[in-house]
């Protein structure tokens, strides 16, 4: 819903048209809303290039740099996704999307302390983060970490026994690979 009045009010700054008591959007947020719309149609290349633009225009956005750092992992660009990521959990101690992004690419580098450490900062305070659990477990089952993967996944049904969709895939995954004794 954003999107559509964000961008056509984008595309009407870019020609110089600002209606009258429409208040002028900030430069940086066009290009960073107009990089969410890009990305959400599968042009991964040109979002990254709008959130490149716009942290020239404010360097110090957390949002900006987790943007671009999980664009350019997508891209495989993970030794640059990796700076931005680790300049979104600086700037935004809290943000558990990087945290999970971090950890990720340290586990695809087989780095497994760092990769737990950011696991256990991407879910914090909320234990109970199911969603979290499972896409962990997810990535650690393609990594080969089979039994972290199976105690991801055996915490959050101790936590909360009624698991969503991911628990149960990602529990689905690693018993086709190791069952259950």
């Amino acid at each position: 819903m954003l999107t559509r009045i964000l961008i056509p009010a984008a595309a009407a700054l870019a020609v110089g048209f600002i209606p009258h008591g429409v208040p002028p959007i900030p430069p940086a947020e066009t290009l960073y809303v107009i990089g969410i719309d890009r990305d959400q149609y599968g042009d991964t290349q040109a979002a990254a290039g709008f959130y490149e633009r716009a942290l020239v225009l404010a360097p110090d956005s957390a949002d900006l740099h987790l943007s671009l750092g999980l664009a350019l992992s997508k891209l495989g660009r993970d030794d640059e996704s990796r700076v931005h990521l680790e300049r979104a959990v600086a700037l935004h101690p809290t943000a558990d999307v990087a945290w999970q992004g971090l950890a990720l690419y340290w586990l695809r580098h087989n780095d497994w302390d760092r990769a737990r450490n950011a696991f256990e900062q991407s879910v914090g305070a909320d234990r109970c983060n199911q969603r979290v659990r499972a896409s962990f477990a997810m990535a650690l089952i393609d990594q080969g970490y089979l039994n972290e993967a199976r105690r991801q996944l055996d915490e959050a049904r101790r936590i909360y026994p009624r698991p969503d969709a991911r628990v149960t895939e990602a529990e689905r995954r690693l018993d086709a690979l190791m069952p259950r004794r």
